[in-house]
């Protein structure tokens, strides 16, 4: 099944719009063998397409990590995003849905991910998008590989639980 992208119906701008416009039939927040809570396709999501637009407060690094540290003083889940800013010379910047943002703060982390991330630049600004890597089903858990410095010491790393025949063992 190919995409509406894919067979040239829709341009970037227009596949995002609808995304975003119908996000709760195309995924919705259930139980995960992961971890507690996650993300689940309501429906079969093809290769290539956009399943899920990531939105929260996009903030600076400086500010994430003041955030950071309060945060885990509340005992607060943490939601912090950081990725380089490509209509801004590539600047650091963290998008955070510790208290706002959409359902994507929810994804579970795979070594073996469903989904990839990619950043649009449209009209200016600069867009977080999850893709489906490979078709999803109806029912399967969406995941993403969240990629954390290897550079931690290896005491201070999450242990992984996801399960797939790759996995590195330590988030």
């Amino acid at each position: 099944l190919a995409s509406a992208k894919e067979l040239g119906i829709l341009s970037t701008e227009e596949e995002l719009r609808l995304c975003v416009q119908k996000e709760h039939e195309r995924v919705t927040f259930a139980k995960s063998s992961i971890h507690n809570m996650g993300i689940v396709a309501l429906c079969d999501l093809p290769r290539g397409s956009m399943v899920l637009e990531y939105r929260g407060e996009r903030i600076r690094q400086a500010v994430a990590d003041r955030r950071e540290v309060l945060y885990r003083s509340q005992r607060k889940d943490i939601f912090l995003f950081g990725v380089s800013d490509p209509t801004n010379d590539d600047e650091p910047v963290v998008y955070d849905t510790t208290e706002c943002g959409t359902i994507g703060r929810f994804m579970n982390h795979s070594c073996l991910p469903s989904t990839f991330m990619k950043i649009l630049t449209l009209g200016g600004r600069m867009h977080l998008v999850w893709c489906a890597r490979r078709d999803i089903a109806a029912g399967e858990e969406l995941t993403y590989d969240y990629r954390f410095a290897e550079d931690d010491e290896e005491s201070s790393r999450m242990q992984c639980l996801c399960g797939a025949p790759n996995c590195r063992g330590l988030l």
